[in-house]
């Protein structure tokens, strides 16, 4: 308060992470340390709190360098930002009921590529030193496309391109019917679709064959795309596998950051597909109990605006990341999405979001975003001058429309 007073804010949780209300929303300047270490307290306190029959897990999406690729670790004295000490940060967190500790039982997925042996097979950023660690611990592998799994999820890795006239989705689904033992005959098979007079019997014509063909010719050169390996050293995990290994209490980061924009739309599209495959009793998962399998899953993913844009044509991401805001409540999945500029979201999404945060925004982004249209006037001011560490919050159990917070410094390694 202005005389110094301090009060604590109480979430209901129902209303954050369900039944009642679901999902939340964190908008900002970037830079901060704001957004992402907002999202990692309150998922740190939802572990700490959360009872055996809660069955919480949570899914994180790495986007930014090594930003989350530590949470395991305890937080040490040189990433404490300026002006604070450990003593501190552990006094802020006692103030909350809560401990000082980094996340428990946290897995690593990472991007495969077999071409760098010397780094753990992956073409994650994260240090040799820690890569060895996490394995040495049986906590980290990598993930990678094999063709079958690949084949289904073609759709997903051409989500950001216009198809107006689904021509790229009925060649999916054509080659999802082909039998091809893996990438490289895949792409010939393809080839021979372009080739002058190879359309005279086929339903898809041959220029939407050329134009798939290159596509998939560019998108597939990373090195997530290929064949499973039983090698012991090469760690290899399904993205699927991982989901469905998935313990109530326990935290997955899959490490998304040196992928392309499309491809991080790929993994993070499989992810909710997979989890959504499940929930809703798809046949591929009839023999698992998936009562015990997942229950409740908070998915977090920074730079929403990549992956739910606001733009008139939806895709496939999109529609998939509407369902969860909106079915998301009832079938135990819940959105923690960030960005920098919340009118680059997908109003649907936003507009199912029980919490909403706000960091510093700037005041183009005030002016111009619909969201900001109904705050006071001083409550915009104050938005534009927040200092790190400090949030407008709005929850769907506040009377004030907007309560300006502060909050612990998370308690997990941020190696600078």
């Amino acid at each position: 308060m202005s005389e110094g007073t301090e009060i604590p804010i109480s979430f209901e949780a129902d209303y954050l992470i369900g039944p009642e209300g679901a999902h939340m929303n964190i908008a900002g300047i970037s830079g901060l340390a704001t957004k992402t270490s907002y999202a990692m307290f309150l998922m740190n306190s939802i572990q700490q709190l959360q009872k055996p029959d809660d069955q919480i897990s949570m899914i994180v999406f790495n986007v930014k360098g090594r930003d989350l690729l530590h949470l395991h670790e305890p937080l040490v004295a040189g990433d404490c930002p300026k002006g604070l000490t450990l003593d501190h940060i552990r006094e802020d967190w006692a103030r909350c009921g809560l401990k000082a500790q980094p996340f428990k039982n946290v897995k690593y997925l990472y991007p495969y590529d077999k071409d760098r042996p010397n780094h753990f097979y992956t073409s994650s950023h994260a240090t040799n030193e820690s890569l060895a660690g996490q394995a040495n611990d049986d906590i980290a592998f990598n993930y990678c496309y094999n063709i079958e799994r690949g084949k289904r999820k073609l759709g997903l890795l051409f989500s950001d391109i216009d198809d107006p006239a689904s021509t790229l989705q009925s060649c999916c689904e054509a080659v999802g019917m082909m039998d091809e033992g893996n990438w490289d005959r895949l792409k010939v098979k393809v080839r021979g679709n372009t080739q002058t007079g190879s359309g005279k019997n086929q339903a898809i014509a041959v220029a939407s064959w050329r134009r798939f063909s290159r596509l998939l010719e560019s998108r597939t050169k990373d090195g997530i795309f290929a064949e499973d390996s039983p090698a012991a050293e090469k760690r290899i995990k399904t993205i699927e596998n991982a989901i469905c290994e998935l313990k109530p209490g326990e935290v997955l980061v899959i490490d998304i950051e040196p992928l392309s924009p499309y491809l991080q739309a790929l993994v993070v599209g499989d992810v909710v597909q997979t989890i959504l495959a499940i929930k809703l009793g798809d046949d591929e998962f009839d023999l698992l109990d998936k009562e015990s399998l997942l229950g409740k899953i908070i998915l977090f993913a920074d730079e929403l605006n990549k992956f739910a844009p606001r733009l008139e044509s939806q895709g496939v991401l999109t529609e998939k990341l509407r369902e969860i805001s909106g079915r998301g409540r009832s079938l135990g999945m819940i959105l923690f999405g960030a960005e920098q500029f919340r009118s680059g979201v997908d109003e649907q999404i936003l507009g199912n979001c029980s919490t909403n945060v706000f960091g510093r925004t700037s005041p183009v982004e005030v002016a111009k975003g619909g969201d900001y249209r109904f705050m006071s006037n001083s409550n915009k001011s104050t938005i534009t001058g927040l200092p790190k560490g400090s949030l407008m919050l709005q929850h769907a159990l506040f009377r004030a429309s907007l309560l300006k917070v502060s909050f612990p410094f998370p308690f997990y390694h941020q190696p600078k």
